[in-house]
């Protein structure tokens, strides 16, 4: 084989193993951005489940003051109907 044609040769893998390599980056890269996005989501998920729970115990909260509250005009009632 000539001197050439070995420059050549080893020029052609070279290209080849750097396609590889950006086949390989481009692979990786995209599954970094899969992962960021799916993280984006989960943190997104993440928050409205906390809203959602904060307005879930606000409204329990809420529905138990509304409880007591009844409760003590039903037994303020009761004793002015006593007397």
């Amino acid at each position: 084989m000539s001197k050439k044609s070995m420059t050549e040769k080893s020029k052609g893998s070279a290209k080849s193993g750097r396609s590889s390599l950006d086949h390989l980056h481009d692979r990786i890269e995209s599954k970094i951005n899969e992962l960021h996005a799916d993280f984006s989501q989960l943190r997104d998920d993440f928050k409205a489940a906390n809203q959602s729970g904060k307005r879930a115990r606000k409204d329990r909260i809420d529905g138990f003051k509304r409880a007591l509250r009844d409760i003590r005009e039903a037994a303020d009632h009761a004793d002015r109907e006593w007397k």
